[in-house]
């Protein structure tokens, strides 16, 4: 788990803003871009299965009620961008929410082949798959854009691997993740970045995939 771990501390822990509040008011730093221009292109994939254990390959289900396994249906092998939320949220969930679908209508074809979005629910209980249909329609999902739910046990194992360690849901990471998963390149990005940005990051990131 070396070098997920490494990545991972990189991004999500060390020298890197904490997610403090739900309000997502924490300030940019250039720590981000420095920490990431610092591995893209480093020939360094990362052993998938060190990858399915740091994940974990727990079962999750989709909007359209599929159950998946996070690491092996969801993560593996693409270029991604994850973000936590619930439907019931009124604070930022809605913001970052739009803010993902403008992001989808700039990447055009590119999206659900290129790129997969993948927002996974915090709160298991209200949030069944028919809520999250409900909710990816509202904001014009499109393919390659997964809404997930779950067991609160499995859904708890994968968000305290995606950096949630407060136990009250409503303090959730307000950051996006993004991630090359083949190469375990990760970094993060405030919400209330224009979405151009967000996707000249995730090209970024794209240009550190290993040949096919």
């Amino acid at each position: 788990m070396r070098i997920l771990a490494v990545v991972l501390t990189m991004f999500l822990a060390a020298g890197l803003p904490h997610a403090a509040a739900h309000d997502g008011t924490t300030h940019q730093t250039d720590q981000t871009k420095k920490a990431l221009e610092a591995i893209v292109g480093k020939p360094a994939p990362a052993s998938e299965a060190k990858a399915r254990k740091y994940f974990t390959d727990r079962p999750v289900v989709t909007q359209n009620g599929d159950v998946l396994r996070f690491y092996t249906d969801v993560l593996k092998g693409r270029i991604v961008v994850v973000s936590l939320f619930y439907t019931e949220c009124t604070g930022s969930c809605p913001l970052t929410t739009q803010k993902l679908a403008e992001v989808q209508e700039l990447l055009g074809d590119a999206m659900g082949r290129d790129y997969f979005f993948v927002s996974v629910s915090v709160d298991s209980k209200t949030d069944r798959p028919d809520v999250l249909k409900t909710y990816a329609e509202k904001f014009g999902a499109k393919d390659g854009w997964l809404f997930l739910t779950g067991e609160e046990a499995d859904l708890k194992q994968i968000t305290r691997r995606l950096g949630q360690a407060d136990a009250n849901f409503a303090a959730h990471n307000p950051f996006f993740m993004l991630g090359n998963v083949p190469r375990a390149h990760w970094t993060r990005m405030r919400p209330n970045m224009p979405a151009e940005a967000i996707v000249a990051r995730l090209r970024l990131l794209a240009g550190t995939l290993p040949s096919q």
